[in-house]
């Protein structure tokens, strides 16, 4: 087994990468239906659109270099174990702290 699957993974709500690329759906979505609505017209700049083309793939870029877990659908019984050891150390953490 390689080290990718061994390594516990996260629920993929936890996921920035893919919180990003939902929220940059999102506003294609709005952009889209501003647009042909004209309601954004007034509000938005051509400009917008291009530096937004050019931010988001660096955004994206940056977020899969830092992942360091895989995601998956559904909270496995490694992953709940996982979580709860992460839990007790906090729980931990803030009774050293008090």
């Amino acid at each position: 087994m390689s080290d990718i699957q061994q390594q516990v993974s996260k629920h993929w709500a936890d996921s920035r990468t893919i919180r990003f690329n939902i929220l940059a759906f999102l506003l294609a979505i709005l952009t889209l239906v501003g647009e042909n609505n004209h309601i954004l017209k007034p509000f938005l700049k051509p400009e917008f659109y291009q530096i937004v083309v050019a931010i988001l793939p660096v955004i994206n870029i940056y977020l899969r270099s830092i992942t360091k877990e895989s995601v998956h659908g559904k909270n496995t019984e490694q992953n709940q174990v996982k979580q709860n050891q992460e839990n007790n150390k906090e729980q931990d953490d803030e009774t050293i702290r008090k």
